[in-house]
């Protein structure tokens, strides 16, 4: 139920509710400098780690395309949103980290790509698979052009948190929406 979800005070606790409701094992408590990413993949199957390494994998046309979308993002936004980033700088420059932002709009993905730069080439995004990814032809063109994962928000959220682990276990940025939405009047 989802105030047993909105209860949750922890990453630990969501993984075991989640866990305990889609019939998982719930795994035994890790070390917390070893991180919840690692909690969460304790779960991995080796149906898990195939599906997230088939995301991970990237064909040279993906890479060249994914950085012609970054610099045609960046001239749009610079030169007609005058777009400006700040504290970048507290950002780890390698490496695995989260940016969890708030979602307003569609062009929240594209201000970060824009604000990370040549970072932006290791960055993945978790994207809402009944959006995203409910046509073959959406799916690939979002994973192709902006590196978007899916994530089922409301079947099996437990599988979307296994890759999302994956991702982040083997190095790379993951951008996620919290809200998992957008908001419909701007508002937060």
């Amino acid at each position: 139920p989802e105030s047993a979800i909105a209860e949750a005070q922890t990453v630990g606790e969501l993984v075991e509710l989640l866990a305990e409701r889609l019939g998982g094992v719930v795994p035994e408590a890790v070390m917390p400098e070893n991180g919840a990413a690692l909690l969460v993949t304790r779960l991995l199957s080796p149906e898990t780690r195939k599906e997230a390494e088939k995301w991970m994998r990237e064909t040279k046309f993906q890479r060249w395309v994914r950085g012609l979308t970054r610099k045609l993002l960046a001239r749009i936004y610079e030169r007609w949103f005058e777009f400006e980033a700040r504290g970048l700088e507290i950002l780890p420059s390698s490496g695995a980290f989260i940016i969890a932002a708030n979602h307003a709009s569609h062009m929240d993905t594209g201000a970060i790509m824009v604000a990370l730069g040549e970072r932006a080439d290791k960055l993945f995004v978790l994207g809402a698979r009944d959006y995203f990814f409910n046509t073959r032809l959406k799916g690939w063109f979002f994973h192709t052009f902006l590196r978007v994962v899916p994530f089922d928000r409301t079947v099996n959220p437990l599988e979307g948190l296994r890759i999302a682990a994956a991702i982040l276990q083997a190095g790379y940025p993951l951008l996620i929406f919290p809200e998992g939405t957008r908001s419909v009047t701007g508002k937060l």
